[in-house]
């Protein structure tokens, strides 16, 4: 199995679109979007985010074909971004979520040099997300700017004043 993780393009909307439609994706979602219009409308913020440099689109295709994504976007101060990520449910447990993370990771260090806090959110019934955020350093959290819905536990992680370190 080759994973490669690369920068969305325009071209991988209809295909987020379909991801984001299937039911077994999203079981572990917290903000479900049931339309097309506001699946592409969420997938060009992110696009027109990345492009401004205020965060990381990132896909993982595996052997050829995308099955993953991952999200990080910076607050209005730069000093905080949420990162989400998002793999097919029948690639799930093979480190592509990880690879994800860690891309968006590495490229928020990049772009943005006074991040501090790094948050995100996880169904409290997820295993292989809790254990993939408490493997990179992610501790639970109650911090002010993070809405919490019913069944989702807040995370985050603090990045040094040297940014992140791989």
């Amino acid at each position: 199995m080759k994973i490669e993780i690369r920068t969305v393009r325009h071209s991988d909307l209809e295909w987020y679109k379909l991801l984001h439609s299937d039911e077994a994706f999203n079981r572990w979602i917290a903000r479900r979007i049931n339309d097309p219009q506001s699946m592409e409308d969420e997938f060009l913020f992110k696009l027109e985010a990345q492009r401004a440099r205020r965060g990381v689109f990132a896909v993982a295709d595996v052997d050829g074909t995308s099955q993953g994504y991952g999200v990080l976007l910076f607050s209005v101060t730069g000093d905080s971004a949420h990162v989400e990520f998002g793999v097919d449910p029948r690639y799930q447990g093979k480190g592509i979520g990880g690879l994800l993370l860690e891309e968006a990771l590495r490229a928020g260090n990049r772009i943005g040099p006074g991040l501090r806090t790094i948050k995100a959110l996880c169904h409290r019934d997820n295993e292989g997300c809790i254990r993939l955020l408490r493997a990179r350093g992610f501790t639970t959290s109650t911090a002010a700017g993070l809405a919490m819905p019913p069944l989702f536990v807040g995370w985050q992680r603090r990045v040094g004043t040297q940014g992140w370190v791989s």
